[in-house]
């Protein structure tokens, strides 16, 4: 159903499998305000005149959905409750897998009137998503508009609402999407980008980004920075009083960036002379450095998933990785793990800063 693989369908429990396979006698809107669910999965080809193309940019584009829906959670549906998978790219899963997984009955719709932009998208909540696979879809949009339609996307975090401001939506035009909510758009523009760090989401980014910092001015000299993850829950260096001892001495500042507002956050990387950090999704600002910013990122040991290093090649920065022990007790998958930094990684650390 909803063409999912065999495997992902049987992740689902099977009561909602049931509800869902139900469901199918419904017709289109029925199904998604009495159940919850799409009425089914649809290219944009095969919308015919439900899904209207504005813009093209090679494999980019610009679509107008007349009388559209947008769940939340990051789905763009047409105006007969069929999610449009061009513009609805899932993360880990695709949307409709996430459609019968929450499943609700009766759930919350909310009408909007006039013309809507969506930049609600599947994992938006996290930063490096949201800069480098939401945020990039404003490329499609003539920035002359956006004083002009409406925007809706999640606001969980500051700098979800920082950066639309920045990118030039007045603060009444930005709609928060509420979870499990649907919306019943008048009339609904998407777009579909090429997601991650490509050399036009990355000069968006800048673009953005560097407006959103204005506002804090340039440092006189610039800092020494550790971002500490002793608030997350994962990847917290434990012994991290260890590490502070070599490093404080030499300049560096312990920085907690959830507590800071957006243009605090990307001042400290715009004017940073060096940066030491567990991996995260704090240093998708990297890309604000400059060239000869000093970079230390503290690896779970076994994880091998480097993207913030790739991130860094590409914007011109020299990474160094340090790969670090997990924590007795710790769990086993190196990106859930919290870690302790031995004696062998503290001396790395010494003779990374020289």
């Amino acid at each position: 159903m909803y063409d999912l693989p065999p495997d992902q369908w049987k992740e689902i429990s099977l009561r909602k499998r049931a509800i869902a396979q139900f469901s199918r006698c419904l017709p289109g809107c029925s199904r998604l305000r009495f159940c919850g669910l799409p009425a089914g999965v649809i290219s944009v080809a095969d919308a015919g005149g439900a899904v209207e193309e504005l813009a093209t940019r090679g494999e980019e584009g610009l679509y107008r959905v007349p009388r559209g829906w947008i769940w939340s959670r990051g789905a763009q549906l047409d105006e007969q409750a069929r999610i449009v998978s061009e513009i609805s790219p899932g993360v880990n899963r695709p949307l409709a897998w996430w459609f019968v997984r929450r499943q609700k009955f009766f759930p919350r719709i909310v009408n909007c009137p006039g013309i809507v932009f969506s930049m609600s998208g599947d994992d938006a909540e996290n930063l490096y998503h949201w800069t480098f696979d939401v945020m990039p879809r404003l490329r499609m949009l003539d920035p002359a508009r956006r004083g002009e339609v409406r925007v809706l996307a999640r606001l969980r975090h500051p700098f979800h609402r920082a950066s639309l401001e920045a990118a030039g939506f007045p603060p009444a035009s930005i709609i928060p999407a509420e979870p499990m909510t649907f919306y019943r758009v008048e009339e609904l523009l998407a777009a579909k980008v090429v997601k991650g760090v490509t050399p036009d989401n990355l000069a968006c980014a800048r673009e953005i980004y560097f407006k959103a910092a204005s506002s804090v001015p340039v440092a006189k000299t610039r800092g020494r920075l550790y971002i500490s993850r002793a608030r997350a829950t994962s990847r917290r260096i434990l012994n991290e009083p260890d590490l502070l001892r070599i490093i404080e001495p030499r300049g560096f500042k312990s920085v907690f960036m959830e507590t800071l507002p957006l243009a605090e956050q990307l001042a400290l990387f715009r004017d940073a002379e060096a940066i030491i950090a567990p991996t995260g999704a704090a240093l998708a600002h990297l890309h604000l450095c400059h060239p000869d910013t000093r970079l230390l990122i503290l690896m779970p040991q076994g994880c091998t998933d480097f993207l913030y290093r790739d991130m860094a090649r590409t914007v011109g920065l020299n990474a160094q990785l340090l790969d670090v022990p997990l924590a007795l007790g710790s769990d086993p998958d190196p990106v859930k793990a919290d870690l302790i930094l031995d004696e062998a990684c503290l001396a790395a650390v010494k003779s990374h800063l020289g």
